[in-house]
């Protein structure tokens, strides 16, 4: 509905490009532990035309987004994935090389409404920074200290599609599709025939 204002997140999930150059995804999506924050900040480029001393034209493109996911929690297997970094099998935790270099990867979840409803959403392409590692002592009070990560995303080079989200509310958003939304990252299907003139 229009009037649907988020106030909640669940069920975020991640999958790992295994292919940069074709933009192909592994098979499998996988979840994060307890989602606290996913905050999309996107960054546009403005270009101005002025004539006869009055603006004429404005030209808005987005170019690329930075994004923040703050968890409960990061599981080895996680840092892994999204850093490049490397599980170790033999003593357990992770290696991490100076050589390793983050995958891109896309990012899913659900945003929930105060009216009940819901907004499903992918974001396609994303490379995530190595976070800060810090711990603080304990003290008379409890200090939660949750990971957060920060990372800049942009479109898909082959189909130009950096964002897909909708609501539940969106009647071609129907049961069966809310279920497999997240069984793989969105990739666009165009269909002539049910594009609505604006």
């Amino acid at each position: 509905m229009a009037d649907s204002v988020i106030t909640g997140l669940r069920d975020l999930v991640y999958c790992v490009m295994k292919d940069d150059a074709q933009e192909i995804y592994n098979a499998e999506v996988k979840k994060f532990p307890d989602a606290i924050l996913c905050k999309i900040s996107p960054g546009a480029s403005s270009e101005k035309l002025y004539a006869n001393n009055r603006l004429k034209k404005v030209s808005n493109r987005m170019n690329e987004f930075n994004i923040e996911l703050g968890f409960a929690n990061m599981t080895d297997e996680i840092e892994a994935d999204l850093f490049g970094h490397e599980r170790d099998l033999n003593f357990g935790g992770v290696i991490k090389r100076d050589t390793d270099v983050p995958p891109f990867v896309a990012i899913g979840g659900v945003g929930t409404c105060d009216d009940g409803e819901e907004k499903f959403f992918w974001l396609t392409k994303i490379s995530f920074v190595e976070p800060d590692d810090s711990a603080q002592t304990d003290s008379n009070k409890t200090n939660y200290q949750t990971p957060t990560i920060k990372g800049s995303g942009c479109a898909r080079m082959r189909d130009g599609v950096w964002k897909h989200s909708v609501m539940t509310s969106d009647e071609n958003f129907t049961k069966e599709k809310q279920e497999k939304y997240f069984e793989k990252p969105y990739e666009l299907q165009e269909n002539p025939s049910k594009l609505q003139e604006v």
